[in-house]
């Protein structure tokens, strides 16, 4: 079978996959039985492991973060997967990124932190997992946060990054994301996010 032909088989074998319904992390519901090997589907899958050795150097110049330290008053919602904050449209100024090699403005529509089983199986940001929570302890609980600058999440350092097309990480694991991957990242504890992320009154 050609390459072309075995992309077309692939293509129609991934479409008939839907995204399964109340999919999660357990075992009954995870990605290891239930989502039905949507998230393996396509030539590019996140995440992925990136070797420091195996990286083409580019010069793309810094992304630049404009308005990220405007404070704003955001809705955020534990769905059950993840804990989203949102609202972003209506700061006084709208957050966005451009430069850096991309190739539009992006405005800043929502971020969000996901967790697992544990704090170590599935879980992206682990320490931020109990106080991400006890905002929201039940899913589909919302709540809001004022006074609230994206910027405290941004690493320092923001001089070097991995750049690659990719994935959603979860279904319906859609391949239209354009990855940047900061090589310094921020290490955040249960304190900081306590103290810098929720020190606004959450109503």
């Amino acid at each position: 079978m050609s390459t072309a032909q075995n992309e077309v088989a692939t293509q129609k074998k991934c479409t008939s996959r839907t995204t399964p319904p109340d999919w999660g992390y357990e075992e009954s519901n995870g990605p290891k039985h239930y989502w039905g090997g949507i998230c393996k589907c396509g030539r590019k899958q996140s995440p992925i492991d990136i070797p420091s050795s195996g990286t083409e150097s580019a010069k793309f110049g810094n992304v630049k973060f404009v308005n990220y330290n405007i404070p704003c008053t955001l809705q955020v919602v534990n769905n059950g997967h993840s804990v989203t904050f949102s609202g972003f449209d209506k700061c006084s100024s709208q957050p966005y990124i451009q430069e850096g090699g991309l190739g539009s403005k992006y405005d800043l529509a929502q971020f969000h932190f996901h967790w697992g089983l544990s704090n170590k199986v599935g879980t992206s940001l682990a320490p931020l997992e109990a106080a991400i929570q006890a905002v929201e302890p039940k899913a589909g609980l919302k709540s809001s946060i004022s006074n609230f600058a994206v910027q405290h999440l941004l690493p320092r350092n923001r001089n070097e990054f991995y750049r690659y097309n990719g994935s959603l990480t979860t279904p319906d694991c859609n391949q239209a994301v354009v990855w940047t991957v900061y090589k310094n990242t921020k290490s955040v504890t249960k304190a900081e996010v306590r103290d810098q992320c929720f020190k606004g009154p959450v109503q």
